[in-house]
């Protein structure tokens, strides 16, 4: 079946008719026009939208052409003025240039109207591609309407089902908004700062929006997997997330990880602070935390283990226990103090001093001498 719609009765703008009365190539019949109508249809199968292939995407002049070049997700009707043959439309008619500009508007009409529909999480199957032709007039006129109008209208379902414009909104492709174990003023909190700008709370695309990725074409900014990093260190995360919420945050992590072929996600999670010690600093799972299993200190001090609270859940899970070993966490050993206390922390100016120095490389010399270095 096929969902169509028509925007009948569009009035031409007085500027265009002067414009088509002053062009000597537009048709007669085209001059004095007052009005024309512009119709969309596109397939649909089992209450999907099943979006055209660029061989099935036909522009129609009631019928249809042999033109598919603008490769629209729907067929398109209108009065295009094409050659004679129907196997193209004339780019410098005056004519087909509005006509262009404003399909693009109305294709966002089409959406809006679709948003109260069955399909209102699919409206992006549709959405149109910007050309970014620099050669092609039709193409030129439809991108430059199409951007001029695009911020002004809502389409885009956030999660609380509200409509709003592709400046109010961001697409976050981590699923961390959603997330119960995120305290959704501190993401909030974050990128108002990475943003430099007011954020809604409801502002997050609907997870299920389909094709949202789409967005980016209009401007709409991503909450990406390599923002994670700087948000895991940053304060608005830190002062926000607490102990009884880790675990959560941890396996999350994890599914993830293994959802993610490439293995992105994984070598991420090496690098995140995402794990409470004992003294409930977040830290990272390579060279920075340990299980709280035998040697808990040495002479460099205590090691940093894993909190209790959030150890003894680990602990029940031993799939989860496993993929964190594969991370890089450790069971505590005098190596281990080496690798999580002294490595880490030599970036700071201050970490070796003359009352530590000769504690440290005493500490050194004696696992060199125990070929454990």
């Amino acid at each position: 079946s096929w969902l169509v719609k028509t925007f009948d009765t569009i009035a031409v703008p007085d500027e265009t008719k002067k414009e088509l009365r002053e062009d000597d190539s537009t048709p007669e019949k085209m001059r004095d026009i007052e009005c024309c109508d512009i119709s969309f249809a596109v397939k649909t199968e089992n209450g999907k939208i099943k979006p055209l292939k660029r061989s099935e995407s036909t522009i129609f002049t009631y019928l249809p052409t042999k033109v598919i070049e603008f490769d629209f997700p729907f067929l398109v009707n209108g009065s295009f003025i094409t050659n004679a043959s129907r196997e193209a439309l004339h780019g410098d008619s005056i004519w087909n240039q509005w006509l262009f500009k404003t399909i693009s508007e109305k294709i966002l009409d089409w959406l809006c109207l679709l948003t109260t529909s069955d399909y209102k999480f699919q409206i992006l199957k549709i959405f149109p591609k910007i050309y970014s032709d620099p050669y092609d007039k039709l193409k030129i006129a439809f991108d430059s309407k199409f951007l001029e109008v695009v911020g002004g209208k809502k389409f885009i379902l956030t999660g609380n089902e509200k409509l709003k414009s592709s400046t109010e909104v961001l697409l976050d492709n981590t699923g961390l908004s959603t997330q119960t174990f995120i305290n959704p003023l501190a993401l909030l909190d974050y990128l108002r700062v990475e943003l430099g700008r007011e954020i809604s709370e409801d502002c997050f695309v609907n997870s299920n929006v389909e094709e949202a990725t789409k967005l980016k074409s209009i401007g709409v900014k991503t909450f990406d997997l390599e923002n994670i990093p700087t948000f895991f260190m940053s304060k608005s995360f830190t002062q926000h997330h607490a102990i009884y919420e880790n675990i959560n945050l941890i396996k999350y992590l994890k599914e993830k990880s293994d959802k993610d072929e490439e293995g992105h996600w994984f070598e991420t999670a090496k690098t995140l602070p995402f794990i409470f010690d004992d003294t409930s600093v977040l830290q990272y799972p390579e060279n920075g935390i340990c299980f709280p299993t035998g040697l808990k200190s040495t002479e460099l001090g205590e090691l940093p283990v894993i909190h209790p609270d959030v150890y003894k859940l680990i602990e029940k899970d031993k799939v989860l226990f496993t993929w964190l070993k594969a991370l890089g966490i450790k069971e505590p050993s005098e190596l281990t103090a080496v690798t999580n206390i002294i490595i880490p922390r030599l970036k700071e100016e201050n970490f070796i001093t003359i009352e530590n120095y000769l504690l440290i490389t005493r500490y050194l010399f004696r696992l060199f001498n125990a070929n454990l270095l």
